[in-house]
């Protein structure tokens, strides 16, 4: 089989020697191009990384490289969405994570605009040029084109390609004929080449691969809710047992859970070296934004909250299920604030955001790592896993690692600005058990989700809310 798309998924390697997936992330949270992993020799992943687009390529044609840059304002709500949150008893809706993504996002935006500016942000030109490098190196350079596909009609593409020597973007015509490779490298669903392709008149008529399929990039944005992967490997995977490859979790806020599902949650939680027994963090927003580690008081807490809105839950859902199938408006003056816009629209012309997960986090069972050996300090570690994946091959598997050493009995939260962190790339022997454990995971969701269509990542959130309302609240 063809495996056509990019997976960067973290995990974690138990002290039991067990590999666990915390999260399947998208594109853009997977590759980055800079040697703080210190792989030797010099570009050697982003050299595989291109020498494997090189090989998905039809008939030795052009590799387009669509990048997007533009930051995602989630956390600017639109009017009406807003209105419905505060509408809602307190303590159902959980949306302390927009904070803490409003000053991340106005770093990125720094970034961005430094670059439309004046094409000098350090984070973008290293990623390209690392590219263009690797390009060359593999005797495509002539073929490569990095930039942004702005549009397509029946005979060609329309493309704004990077020109850093000059500072400034072309514009090319590239035929349709010519293209062997599109690798959508972005978080904006719009920007697909078959979202793009709309002067077609429905005919899909490319020939070219892509990176990632359509439903694959509806599945892993980075404004897509955290458990849609996992979601899809439970509707369509049935070779797969979430259980074995997942960290236990349930959901917290807007009615998703019950306050005896939470409680028996808790109570099946283990307790370990570091006193920590659970992760909190948002299911719509991603780069470590508000994730917190939980002990047993902060937890019991917690419990007591759910048990005093408890009497509200099922009014609640009901309210949120209307809305749900009722949609939010997106008026004029939204648009003009840069609020959080959402491709689904439903037949009355309203927006069928993912609010209920927006209003909700994720509570996940905290695992207590194996510690490893850094090539880079000769000390102990405690950190994660990230593998990248990209047409069924294993571009890197790294650690991420925080500076300080590791100590039983101490955690050092590698969320937190002042704890620094450092990537080292993985021995081969991790990566092989690495790629062992991933190989048949990927397999079933290429297998199984290769004719599923876009539209079915929407109904399968929406068969899951349905599903959780439904369940039992006693």
């Amino acid at each position: 089989m063809v495996f056509k798309n990019y997976y960067g998924i973290d995990l974690v390697e138990t002290k039991c020697g067990q590999f666990k997936i915390i999260e399947i992330h998208g594109l853009t949270d997977g590759v980055s191009f800079s040697e703080r992993a210190k792989y030797s020799p010099r570009f050697s992943r982003i050299y595989k990384y291109v020498d494997i687009l090189k090989g998905m390529r039809q008939n030795g044609d052009k590799i387009i490289y669509s990048m997007d840059i533009k930051s995602s304002n989630n956390h600017i709500l639109p009017r009406s969405l807003k209105q419905f949150y505060e509408s809602i008893p307190f303590g159902f809706s959980h949306l302390d994570w927009i904070s803490e993504r409003i000053e991340s996002d106005k770093d990125k935006q720094k970034k961005i605009e430094d670059f439309n500016k004046t094409g000098n942000s350090t984070e973008i030109m290293n990623d390209v040029n690392y590219l263009k490098k690797s390009a060359r190196q593999n005797g495509v350079a002539d073929d490569f084109h990095i930039g942004r596909a702005l549009k397509f009609d029946n005979d060609n593409m329309y493309f704004q390609e990077f020109n850093f020597k000059d500072m400034r973007y072309d514009c090319k015509i590239i035929p349709r004929a010519k293209i062997g490779l599109f690798v959508n490298w972005g978080d904006n669903l719009y920007f697909h080449p078959k979202m793009l392709a709309y002067s077609y008149n429905g005919n899909d008529k490319d020939s070219f691969e892509i990176i990632n399929t359509q439903t694959i990039s509806a599945s892993l944005g980075v404004t897509v809710p955290k458990w849609t992967p996992r979601l899809l490997i439970k509707y369509f995977c049935n070779d797969i047992n979430l259980d074995d490859i997942f960290l236990n979790e349930i959901y917290l806020g807007m009615g998703l859970s019950s306050y005896n599902e939470i409680e028996q949650f808790v109570c099946s939680l283990s307790e370990n070296d570091v006193d920590l027994l659970a992760v909190k963090k948002p299911m719509c927003t991603h780069y470590g934004t508000d994730v917190s580690f939980l002990n047993k008081d902060v937890l019991d807490d917690m419990i007591e909250i759910e048990k005093d809105i408890y009497p509200q839950l099922e009014s609640v859902r009901n309210r949120i299920w209307l809305a749900n199938e009722s949609g939010f408006n997106f008026s004029k003056n939204d648009l003009v604030n840069g609020a959080f816009d959402w491709p689904w629209i439903n037949s009355y012309g309203r927006r069928v955001y993912p609010f209920v997960e927006m209003g909700s986090y994720i509570l996940q069972e905290f695992v207590d790592t194996m510690p490893v050996e850094s090539f880079k300090t000769g000390k102990m570690h405690q950190g994660v896993i990230r593998a990248q994946v990209v047409g069924g091959q294993t571009v890197a598997v790294m650690y991420r690692l925080p500076e300080e050493e590791y100590s039983k009995g101490k955690f050092v939260d590698m969320t937190l600005k002042e704890n620094r962190t450092f990537f080292e790339r993985a021995d081969d022997d991790l990566e092989s058990r690495v790629f062992d454990f991933l190989s048949h995971i990927l397999t079933s969701l290429e297998e199984n989700l290769k004719a599923v269509p876009i539209n079915t990542v929407e109904k399968v959130r929406q068969n899951e809310i349905k599903y959780l309302f439904g369940k039992s609240s006693d």
